[in-house]
């Protein structure tokens, strides 16, 4: 069987693309309905047990502001939460509308393993700042 042509989407890449998008859309319609219909939502166990939220407390919340496209709540809720499922939508779009698989470019940049290492290890702990002294009871 010849390569695929440039430019032309291929099955399985596309196929991976659209089960993981279903799959975050899926988490926030859940996220939605459980919270709009308010039914129990597992709390969070490092709160519960210390009363310090984790980086990802809200996440849940997050999701269901997403689902009804209030991005300013989904932001204020937990941001790096936010910003993630974003970027992965964007990227998971790009994926069905290209050939190649949407990290592969991310790749080819110069390896500077440490710089994203320190970047995350800061937005993480600044995201956990933020909801420390910003997340709601």
């Amino acid at each position: 069987m010849p390569p695929p042509l440039p430019g032309r989407i291929t099955a399985r890449p596309a196929r991976q693309a659209i089960r993981s998008l279903a799959l975050l859309l899926g988490l926030m319609l859940i996220a939605r309905v459980a919270l709009d219909f308010q039914l129990p939502v597992p709390p969070c166990p490092l709160r519960e047990m210390t009363g310090v939220p984790c980086p990802f407390c809200g996440g849940t919340r997050t999701f269901a502001a997403l689902a009804r496209l209030d991005f300013a709540a989904a932001l204020r809720l937990n941001p790096l939460v936010c910003v993630a499922a974003c970027v992965a939508s964007v990227l998971w779009l790009l994926a069905l509308l290209r050939t190649e698989k949407p990290l592969a470019r991310l790749r080819s940049l110069p390896d500077r393993g440490a710089v994203w290492k320190w970047l995350l290890a800061t937005a993480l702990a600044a995201n956990w700042l933020y909801l420390w002294f910003h997340l709601p009871r």
